[in-house]
C-alpha cells in the first residue's frame, strides 16, 4: 500500500471510533430517557462520522481502483509481450524447419546423385554391357564426394584388371595356337 493510502485508512480508523463513541452516546442518552439529546446526537454527530466515513471509502475506492487500472495495463503490456514472443517462437521454429529442410536437401541430393548414376553403371556390368570406362561425376569434397571417388577408383582398377586379363587371354590364345600348331607339326612328321 502507499503512503495515501494508508493515511486513508488511518483516518478510516479514526472516524469509525468517533462513529462508535457517538453512538456509544446515543445509547447512553436512549437508556436514560432523553430521547431528544440522542436525537441530538444521531443528527448531529453520528451523520458527519457516516458522511466523513463515506468520504474517507470513496478516496479508498478510488486508489483501489487506480491500482486495479495500474495492475490491468500491466497485464495487457505483459499480454503483448508475451503475444510477441509467441509470434517470434512461431516463426523462429518455421525458420529452423525451413533451414533443417533445406540442410537436408542439400545433403540427400548428392548421395542420391551418386547413387543413381553407380545404379547405372552396376546395372549395365551385370548385363554384360557394362563400360568400365564411365565413372560417378563427384561434385563435392565431402563424405559423398570422397565415397564416389573411392568407387571411382575401384572402377579405375577393375578397368585395368580387365584389361591385363583381355591382353593375357590374347598372348595365351597366340600360345596355345602355337603349341597346338607345333604339335600338329610334330604329328605329322611322326
Amino acid at each position: 500500500t502507499t503512503e495515501e493510502e494508508a493515511a486513508c485508512y488511518k483516518a478510516l480508523n479514526e472516524k469509525y471510533a468517533e462513529y462508535g463513541a457517538a453512538y456509544d452516546e446515543v445509547v447512553s442518552y436512549i437508556s436514560r430517557g432523553s430521547k431528544d439529546k440522542a436525537r441530538q446526537v444521531c443528527n448531529e454527530q453520528l451523520t458527519d462520522c457516516s458522511d466523513n466515513m463515506d468520504f474517507v471509502l470513496s478516496e479508498m475506492e478510488a486508489y483501489m481502483q487506480t491500482e486495479v487500472n495500474e495492475v490491468t495495463a500491466r497485464q495487457r503490456t505483459l499480454g503483448g509481450i508475451m503475444q510477441t514472443v509467441s509470434l517470434g517462437a512461431v516463426i523462429m521454429i518455421a525458420l529452423l524447419l525451413v533451414f533443417a529442410v533445406v540442410c537436408s536437401q542439400r545433403a540427400v541430393s548428392p548421395i542420391k546423385q551418386a547413387t543413381v548414376q553407380l545404379e547405372k553403371i552396376i546395372t549395365e556390368i551385370q548385363s554384360g554391357n557394362g563400360d568400365l570406362t564411365k565413372r560417378i561425376h563427384v561434385k563435392s569434397e565431402d563424405e559423398v564426394g570422397k565415397l564416389a571417388g573411392g568407387i571411382n577408383v575401384f572402377l579405375e582398377t577393375l578397368q585395368r584388371i580387365m584389361g591385363q586379363i583381355v591382353v593375357d587371354s590374347k598372348e595365351m590364345g597366340e600360345v596355345v595356337s602355337s603349341v597346338v600348331g607345333s604339335v600338329g607339326i610334330a604329328n605329322d612328321s611322326a
